[in-house]
C-alpha cells in the first residue's frame, strides 16, 4: 500500500519483523498523512510518539514516563480524531501493550505496566480497561522499544463495517493483498470461483481498475450475503460448483481465489 505514496513523494520506510506482525516505518510531509486512512492492505495506523528508546535492563523503565508524557498523548488524541473521527466515549478509556520480537531481561509486561501508570499520573480520570478507545502499542524490537499512539480502530481492518462471523472468512486487507497482486486491467475479466461473502470481489472493485468482476460459491448462505455486500456494484453472482463452473475458460482473464 505504501508503493503508491512512496512514488509520487521523496518517502523512504523500514519493515521491522515481529512473530505475526510487519512493523512499518516510514515518515509523511503533512499533506500526505491524510491517505494512511485509505491503505487497504494495512490493519493499524500508529504515529510514533518518539524515537526508539534502548531498553534493556529494569532501571530504564523510567525513560519511559516522559514519553508519554500529557502533550504527547492530546497530540495523539487531536491525530487519530483528525484521521480517523472516532465515536466520543462517554469516559475516555486507555491501555498500552507491548509486542515483542523474543523473551528479554526486562519483561513486556513491566513496560506496559509502567506506561500504564505513567498514562494514569497524566490524565487520572481515564479508565485503564481492554478493549479502550486510547490504545499506546509497544513494538520491543533488538531492545529498542518503539512507542506508537493508536490512530486506527477496527473500522480501518474491516471497512467499517461488522466482521462476517463465519467459517474460513477472509480479512479484508488479505484480500486487498490478494487483488493487488493478481494487478487486473481495464476490461479484464476476473474471477473468483469461491469467493463465499464477497470479500475478495469487493476488494477488486475498489482497486477501480475497470475490470469485470464474477463470483460464484456453492454456499447459498454465503451468496446471499456476498449479494447484500456487493449490491451497489455490478458484479456477476452465482450459486454454482467450483468443479463444474458454466464459465468458458477462454473468456476469464484472471482468478483470484481463496482456495477452502
Amino acid at each position: 500500500s505504501l508503493q503508491e505514496v512512496a512514488e509520487r513523494k521523496d518517502i523512504t520506510y523500514q519493515v521491522d519483523r515481529l512473530p505475526n506482525y510487519d512493523l512499518v516505518r516510514c515518515s509523511f510531509v503533512p499533506e500526505d498523512i491524510f491517505r494512511l486512512a485509505k491503505l487497504r492492505t494495512v490493519e493499524d495506523v500508529f504515529w510514533l510518539i518518539a524515537s526508539p528508546q534502548r531498553v534493556t535492563v529494569k532501571k530504564d523503565l523510567g525513560k519511559l514516563d516522559k514519553l508519554v508524557c500529557r502533550q504527547s498523548l492530546l497530540k495523539g488524541l487531536e491525530l487519530k480524531n483528525r484521521l480517523f473521527r472516532p465515536k466520543k466515549p462517554k469516559q475516555p478509556t486507555f491501555n498500552c501493550f507491548i509486542k515483542q520480537d523474543c523473551d528479554r531481561l526486562v519483561y513486556r509486561k513491566e513496560i506496559a505496566n509502567r506506561l500504564n501508570s505513567a498514562v494514569s499520573a497524566n490524565f487520572p480520570k481515564w479508565k485503564n480497561s481492554d478493549p479502550a478507545a486510547i490504545e499506546i502499542w509497544g513494538f520491543y524490537i533488538d531492545q529498542k522499544l518503539h512507542l506508537g499512539f493508536r490512530l486506527s480502530d477496527n473500522r480501518m481492518r474491516y471497512r467499517a463495517q461488522k466482521p462476517v462471523s463465519r467459517k474460513a472468512a477472509l480479512r479484508p486487507t488479505i484480500a486487498a493483498a490478494l487483488m493487488r497482486a493478481a494487478s487486473p486491467r481495464y476490461g479484464e475479466r476476473v474471477l473468483d470461483p469461491m469467493c463465499g461473502t464477497g470479500t475478495i470481489l469487493s476488494e477488486g472493485i475498489a482497486l477501480n481498475t475497470g475490470a469485470v468482476f464474477i463470483g460464484g460459491d456453492s454456499d447459498r448462505q454465503a451468496i446471499k450475503l456476498a449479494k447484500e455486500s456487493l449490491s451497489r456494484t455490478n458484479v456477476s453472482l452465482q450459486q454454482w460448483d467450483a468443479t463444474q463452473l458454466p464459465v468458458n475458460s477462454s473468456t476469464i482473464d484472471c482468478i483470484v481465489c481463496n482456495l477452502p
